[in-house]
This record gives structure tokens, C-alpha cells and sequence, in this order.
């Protein structure tokens, strides 16, 4: 008999598969609509317009999966394609045989076979509903399987007394298939397993006669019955029972006698327990109409055998993806349907406890699960036999079960399991006569309708910027911040809301209460950020923090603590000061030529960084060592603007502002001065000598250099010109002195043409210091190389860059190396075009050696000899344009 439940809106255009598209169509549609995404054998989830949700569970299958689709459970069997008998839609996967010698029952679950075996040839079944009768498999005896919602039953029909005589009746086996164990549990019953894995269990055998009044069938004994547990053995692969022989053999026993194991799959969701532990019935012969087909609960003392009767049920917390547990839970209810109750008129109690979980299947020992918390009671009656009542609806709505069903969900549970029993809260009542009903199991249904409690607010940002609490806390420059948090909840929220409060945070980190305010952004997604808006505040130290709600819970807690400062007054103009580029008339330094810079606070103690530029508005950061202190750059200025030349000097404009922690900026400070025109090299040898040993530096700066070794006026890059060549052994040349700051920026050019490409590194130019070179103009390996040490130590750590052409042996090549302090990069350019470039915020150490030609140091040696010509060396205590090196390697 069906349960009435949440009903599901109809003819609607498409059927919703998730969660989302569910909770939509119900708002929408202003109905519960199910998610049959969650649908599962035992539960279904409803999404309700409020925007809660109702899970319905049942403790047995009421739908099974087919071609995709769910559909009511339907234990009707069909034929499948080889002959053999199924059942139309059940919850356990089972086929009977078409007859012959092969298994008579076929049952595969969690990836496991079991099977059971007649001893010999079974005939073709006789189908009808969810029965195959196989007729005289024995003289006299029919063989009945019967398909159940989680199983199957097998029934020996014994027809006649004579039949009862025959062996196979006395000791019926069959042989136990698949890659299963079969044994006996301590009830009585039979487990059937494959490693830990429960693949089907059983209660006690039990058989029984045609009773007194009304006949039996094979599905259960009619009233007035005499019935007998059968002892079951399993042994040896073999399944054998011993029936009753005083049944058996009782002259007033009537034909036909049924013998019944009952198989279901894998564990079951109810029990019984009786006070006799010996099985009780689970069916009603006596179907009426409307009346559910399958098993019956009994509670209360049975007026036949005096037994005492209790039944539990098991429901699971969760299904497809939605979950009871952790959940809140805004209602409960409990209901079923009465098959029949021993009192007519008015109705007696059934009282209803939580329990401790079902361990055994069907049947355990009395008194079975403690019966631990009790959740209410139903008054009810139903007789169709002696007063015409029909069948009851009864429905358990509580505050004792949706107390109790909290706790569940508060503390986890996987299942919440109920019992059925006559005994009142004070342990009295159970013996009482008038309490024994029956009741539909596959008609219980457990509902619950629940909202999942949203998170606390989580990834809080003050302006964009992550959550700070203390002396690092931001400081915005403006009045009105704006604050974010993202909202997130297990439903498929769209109503979400994001509370934002703030605070006054006192020098000594107090907060104080109350708040100063609140906003809120309502309307949020579940996992999208809210965001809002405070009105103006003064200039101070704030903290705020978050809530949320989804409009029937609120978060168990805030979201963390954040703080920031207001701040919305901007530094002064800065100070800027260099000792080589000063403000007005006069010309100074070079282009090219890399100076100091020094941007001063002016007064301001918060000022975080200061901006730079050659353009206005500035936007070069670097930042002061410490709040409001001064900082001072390298830069190296750009050629003038309005030059058509860009070696040509000219007036220059530096844009420097402040910006303190709050983001506020000054105005910007212009820094005008005239810088000179590009300078010459500070050494220039031609290495265009025809006899003697002095290389002459042709720059003014009289750096001449001392030839050692090598051979002059060789041929040189150009017609008439003229070079030294070097064996590449120990010839080279070297000047008196130091010829270039190498801790500033400078240039370095020379024309080279290797004789020798088969050495890795040969140095065209150098210049030294005590262990090694500060830089080295050279051939590394297959390429061309501008290289720079740091560290004049015997560990150096050096960095080059190479150009991308390899080098060709034999071919005047124009090399080009450039340190640039104030672009904070090295640069090789070949034949007058950039080859390489790296960035590098360092400089190479000062060498205060000579600068040497043809040979470097490295760690104390002297490494790395040039074999072949060079001439044209020139070095510059500035950067060059790239033009001026492009007219060098090509004029």
C-alpha cells in the first residue's frame, strides 16, 4: 500500500537531474521537485520551494535502475533471452534456471556469484507473477522459486504424505556455487560471503502445513498453520536441511507442507527478535485487496504461539550526494501502514525507540537492539477478518523523533535505526494481548526535511588585499573600503546573504563594543564572493569580520578577525638630489653616464615608496628602507628628447613622488638639469703599430698598453688597417693602470678574429683585480660572450651573456659588451646588433688592475688566451646607444 510523501510536480517539460537545476524548477515552479540525480533503491531527495530539502528513506528497495531510468520495483518474472526467468525490476540480481542441470538460481551482488543447485534435472518452470514452478522434481513435490525485492525464496512443495516418505524430502540438499562460503549464524540462519564481503544472508528455514481454515501458499503459512524451524547445515559446498518428521510424519498434518529458505542480497534494512528466539512468520497469507505484497512486521505477543515480537528498521543518513549528517534538521516524520491489529474498535499502542544498529538478518536474539531513546507512539486499529476495518495509515510526527533525529545528525550517524515494540516507556505493556499488529515493512518510510548550515565566510580582503591583523595591517586611502568574503554552503544556495560588522581597534589592539555598523549583500550563490561598501569613516584603525546566513540558518560561527587603517592624508613632494646631475644652468655628466639619485621623504614619516620616471606621470617604484626614510638609485639618463641626435646633451626632466602605506601619492616633484653630450672613451687603442712594444692609447687619457709577445701590423678589419695578433699561448698586452670604473656602468668594443676556434674560451678584453677579472670580452664555447664577476674572491659566482650566433673562425667580428648599473642589465651586441641581453641587479666588483688584452684571470690564473687578431679596443666609463655601436662595427 503506498505512503503518501512529498509529491513530485507533473508534466513538467523536462525531469531535473541535479541538485541545482532541482532547487531551480521547485522555486520556480513554487513545488517540491526530486533530484533524481540523489535517487538511490532506498531514498529519494526532494528540493522544496523555501529552499530546504526532504530526504524520504525507506528500509527496503522500492525502485531499481533500468536503461537509466528508476522504476518502481516489480518482482514479476520475465524470460530473458536465453530462457531463463528473472524478475522484472528487482534490487537484487537474480535468475532462475530454464530448466536442465545447470544452477536453479543464479544471484550476483557487490561483483560476487552465488548459486544453488537441485541434486538433479530440473523441468521447464511454470511462470505466474514472480513464482517459477518447477512440478515433480520428485514424485509428489514441486520445486517453487520466487523472486523477492532483495532475493529470492525456494520452496519444496510436499504434495502428499507419501511424498513425504522419499529421501530427498527427508534430507534435501543443494549445492552451494560461485565464489562464495556459506555458513550458519549463531540465530539459526545462514550467511553467504566472499572474503568480507556479504553477498547474501538468510534467516532460519521454516516449514509449515496448509493450516485449518484457510489454505497456505508458498509464500507464507495461512492462519491456523503448525510450522517447524528446519536446522539448515552448510558444509562441504553443500546446503542441506533437515525437516520435522513428527510435521512430516503427523497424521494430522495437512498437505500441502511448504519447506522454505529465504535468500536476500547482501545485508537487509530490518530484523526481528523474538522472546522464544525462534522464527516468526514474515508474510500474511491472507492478502487483501490494496494490501502491499511482501514482508510483515509483527510487534506485541502473538495470540497463536504467546511469543513476544519486536522489529527494527535501519535508514540510511545519506543518498546520492546529499546527506543528513551535520545537517539541520527542521523536521522529522515517521509513517506506515497497519496490515492488522487484534482489537477492533479502538486503537492500542505501538511504541517506537531509536536503537542500537541491526546486526543480525532476519532474525537475532531477544530482545534484540537495545531499544536506547524513545520517539513516539502510534494508537491504531485494523481487522478485516472479525470487524471489516480496513488497512491504517499512521504517521509519527514528534518532537521526540526530531530531537533525536538531531542528534543523529549532529554526531554523524550512518544510519538511524528504529525500533517497534508493545512495551511502554516504563518497560510495562508488552504481554498485553491487545497491542499485536502487523505492519507493511516495505510501506515505512522515514522523512526528513533539512537545510544544510552554511560555512563561516571564508578568504576575507580589505580592497582586494588579504586578511591582516596587526602592525602589518593595510593602510587604505580611502574612506569608504570596500570588503569581500567568499559565502559557501553544501546546497545549491542562490539566497545567501554575507553580514559584514566593524569595529573600533584601539593603539593597544582592543576591539571595541558594540560594533560602529554593519552591512550586508544579500541574494549571494552559494560559493561566489559577496562584497560591500562601508560608509565614510574617519581616519583611524578598524577591525571587522563576516557572518552569514542563507535564510533558515545562520553559520555556526564568524568568519576571522581582519584589521586596516584609514589613512587619506599624501606625503609631501619629495626631495631629489644627485651629486652629478644638479639643478640649473650648467651642464653636467654625460649621456650615458650612470649616477646616484637620492629621493628624500621632505618630512613625511609614512612614506612606503617613492615613484620615478623620465615621463610624467612617474611609474618606476622602489621602496624606502623604512617608513618615510630616504632612498638612493642608480639611474642612467636617456638621451634628450627633443635631440635629433642621441648623443647630443640637452635638458632633462627626472619625475619623482612619494606614496606612503595607504596608496596616497604627493605631487610630483620635477627635477630639471642639463646633461652634457655623450664623452668619448676613456681609453681607445688602435693596435695599429708597426715595431716596438707600446700599444698607445689614442683616448687622451695616455692608458698605454705594453705588448708582450704577439706580432703587429698584422692585415686588420678593414683595407689599410692594420693588428696585433696573439698565439693564443702567452702572448697579450696590458696597460699601467686601472682604465675603467667596473662597478659603474661602462662600455667595452673591440674587433676580433679568432685563428683558433677549438679552444672554449678565449678573452678578447679584460680588466683585472687581485683573483680575477671584473669583465671578460670573450668567445665561450660556440658562442659570443660578455661576461662579469661580483666577487673578487678565489669562489667567484660569475654571470654572462652570450650571443646567439656561434663564432666563425677566420671573419672579422666587431664585439660590443655593456654594463648598464642603472638599467640593471648586461648586454653583448655583434657586428653592431644586439645579440643578448640579461637582467641583473648587481654590479661587478672594482678592479683596480690594469686592462689586459689578449688573456683574463681567473682564481689566480691566467686563463683563457686569445689566438688570432684584435684591434680597434675601446672602453667607456658610460653606456653607449645603441646607434653608437652600431656606427662603430660599421663605419
Amino acid at each position: 500500500m503506498p505512503v503518501p510523501g512529498v509529491a513530485a510536480p507533473a508534466g513538467g517539460p523536462t525531469v531535473p537531474r541535479d541538485a541545482v537545476t532541482a532547487m531551480s524548477a521547485a522555486r520556480a515552479q513554487r513545488v517540491p521537485v526530486e533530484d533524481l540525480s540523489a535517487r538511490t533503491e532506498v531514498s529519494r531527495v526532494f528540493a522544496n520551494p523555501t529552499g530546504t530539502w526532504t530526504m524520504e528513506s525507506y528500509a527496503t528497495p522500492r525502485w531499481v535502475r533500468r536503461d537509466g531510468t528508476w522504476v518502481d520495483i516489480d518482482t514479476t518474472l520475465v524470460r530473458r533471452g536465453d530462457g531463463s526467468p528473472a524478475p522484472r525490476a528487482s534490487a537484487a540480481d537474480v535468475r532462475f534456471s530454464a530448466g536442465g542441470t545447470g544452477p536453479m538460481v543464479t544471484l550476483d551482488h557487490a561483483g560476487h556469484t552465488f548459486t544453488l543447485s537441485w541434486p538433479g534435472s530440473l523441468p521447464a518452470p511454470v511462470l505466474h507473477g514472480s513464482s517459477a514452478t518447477y512440478p515433480e522434481v520428485v514424485p509428489g513435490v514441486d520445486l517453487v522459486l520466487r523472486a523477492t525485492r532483495r532475493g529470492f525464496s525456494h520452496v519444496l512443495v510436499v504434495k502428499s504424505r507419501q511424498a513425504a516418505a522419499d529421501p530427498v524430502v527427508r534430507t534435501p540438499r543443494f549445492k552451494v556455487g560461485g565464489d562464495v562460503t556459506m555458513s550458519a549464524t549463531p540465530e539459526g540462519g545462514l550467511r553467504v560471503t566472499s572474503g568480507s564481503a556479504v553477498v547474501a544472508v538468510a534467516g532460519e528455514a521454516m516449514m509449515w502445513d496448509s493450516g485449518t481454515t484457510t489454505a497456505s501458499t508458498a509464500a507464507a503459512p495461512a492462519a491456523g498453520a503448525r510450522d517447524a524451524v528446519i536446522p539448515a547445515r552448510a558444509a562441504g559446498g553443500e546446503l542441506t536441511l533437515t525437516p520435522d518428521t513428527g510435521l512430516l510424519d503427523d497424521p494430522s498434518a495437512k498437505f500441502p507442507i511448504y519447506i522454505d529458505p529465504d535468500f536476500a542480497a547482501g545485508p537487509q534494512g530490518w530484523a526481528y527478535a523474538t522472546s522464544t528466539n525462534t522464527n516468526s512468520p514474515t508474510s500474511d497469507n491472507d492478502v487483501d485487496v490494496g494490501d502491499t505484497p511482501g514482508v510483515n512486521l509483527r510487534v506485541g505477543r502473538d495470540q497463536e504461539t504467546g511469543k513476544l515480537v519486536r522489529s527494527f528498521l535501519e535508514f540510511p543518513m545519506a543518498a546520492g550526494g546529499h546527506d543528513l549528517r551535520a545537517k539541520h534538521i527542521l523536521s522529522a516524520g515517521f509513517a506506515g501502514w497497519v496490515d492488522h491489529s487484534t482489537q477492533c474498535g479502538y486503537g492500542t499502542p505501538t511504541y517506537f525507540y531509536r536503537t542500537a544498529p541491526i546486526t543480525a538478518w532476519p532474525r537475532q536474539s531477544w530482545p534484540g537492539p537495545q531499544l536506547q531513546v524513545y520517539i513516539g507512539e502510534f494508537w491504531s486499529h485494523a481487522n478485516e477478518l472479525s470487524c471489516n476495518e480496513g488497512n491504517a495509515y499512521v504517521e509519527l510526527i514528534d518532537n521526540a523523533l526530531l530531537s533525536d533525529l538531531k542528534v543523529a545528525a549532529e554526531q554523524r550517524w550512518d544510519t538511524y535505526n528504529i525500533g517497534m515494540a508493545a512495551v511502554d516507556r516504563d518497560g510495562a505493556g508488552e504481554s498485553t494481548s491487545n497491542r499485536w499488529k502487523r505492519y507493511f515493512l516495505d510501506d515505512f518510510r522515514l522523512t526528513a526535511t533539512y537545510n544544510s548550515i552554511p560555512n563561516p565566510p571564508t578568504d576575507p580582503k580589505t580592497n582586494g588585499r588579504d586578511c591582516v591583523t596587526g602592525p602589518n595591517r593595510p593602510v587604505l586611502g580611502t574612506a569608504t573600503p570596500t570588503l569581500s568574503a567568499l559565502v559557501t554552503d553544501s546546497d545549491p544556495e542562490t539566497d545567501m546573504t554575507l553580514h559584514v560588522d566593524w569595529h573600533t581597534l584601539l593603539p593597544d589592539g582592543t576591539r571595541v563594543f558594540p560594533k560602529l555598523g554593519k552591512v550586508t549583500q544579500s541574494s549571494l550563490a552559494k560559493d561566489t564572493r559577496g562584497q560591500v561598501t562601508l560608509p565614510p569613516l574617519a581616519s583611524g584603525t578598524y577591525a571587522w569580520r563576516t557572518h552569514a546566513d542563507d535564510g533558515i540558518d545562520w553559520a555556526p560561527d564568524y568568519g576571522g578577525w581582519c584589521e586596516f587603517a584609514i589613512d587619506t592624508v599624501a606625503p609631501n613632494v619629495p626631495g631629489v638630489s644627485s651629486p652629478v646631475y644638479k639643478e640649473g644652468g650648467d651642464f653636467h655628466g654625460s649621456i650615458g653616464h650612470t649616477a646616484d639619485f637620492t629621493f628624500s621623504a621632505n618630512g613625511s614619516t609614512d612614506v612606503k615608496q617613492y615613484l620615478y620616471g623620465w615621463e610624467n606621470p612617474p611609474t618606476t617604484a622602489v621602496a624606502a628602507p623604512s617608513p618615510g626614510a630616504s632612498v638612493t638609485i642608480p639611474l642612467t639618463p636617456p638621451p634628450v628628447p627633443e635631440a635629433t641626435d642621441p648623443t647630443r646633451g640637452g635638458l632633462l626632466t627626472l619625475y619623482v613622488r612619494s606614496a606612503d602605506h595607504a596608496e596616497n601619492r604627493s605631487p610630483i616633484r620635477s627635477y630639471a638639469f642639463n646633461i652634457g653630450s655623450a664623452s668619448g672613451p676613456v681609453g681607445e687603442w688602435p693596435l695599429t703599430e708597426t715595431a716596438g712594444t707600446t700599444l698607445y692609447d689614442t683616448s687622451g687619457y695616455e692608458h698605454h698598453a705594453t705588448l708582450s709577445g704577439g706580432t703587429l701590423a698584422t692585415p686588420g678589419p678593414r683595407p689599410g688597417e692594420t693588428a696585433v695578433s696573439f698565439d693564443g699561448v702567452d702572448d697579450h698586452a696590458a696597460t699601467d693602470s686601472r682604465v675603467v670604473e667596473t662597478a659603474n656602468s661602462f662600455t667595452v668594443a673591440a674587433w676580433v678574429k679568432l685563428s683558433n676556434p677549438t679552444a672554449p674560451v678565449q678573452t678578447a678584453v679584460s680588466q683585472l683585480g687581485v683573483h680575477n677579472c671584473a669583465f671578460y670580452l670573450q668567445k665561450a664555447d660556440n658562442t659570443w660572450a660578455f661576461a662579469v664577476q661580483p666577487l673578487d674572491t678565489t669562489s667567484p659566482t660569475g654571470l654572462r651573456v652570450r650571443s646567439s650566433s656561434a663564432p666563425q673562425a677566420g671573419a672579422w667580428t666587431h664585439l660590443a659588451g655593456v654594463y648598464d648599473r642603472g638599467r640593471k642589465s648586461l648586454q653583448i651586441y655583434v657586428n653592431g646588433a644586439p645579440a643578448g641581453s640579461v637582467a641583473w641587479n648587481g654590479s661587478p666588483f672594482a678592479a683596480n688592475g690594469p686592462l689586459w688584452i689578449g688573456q683574463a684571470r681567473w682564481i689566480d690564473q691566467t686563463v683563457d688566451r686569445f689566438a688570432g687578431a684584435v684591434a680597434g679596443v675601446r672602453v667607456w666609463d658610460r653606456v653607449l646607444h645603441p646607434s653608437e655601436i652600431t656606427r662603430l662595427a660599421t663605419r
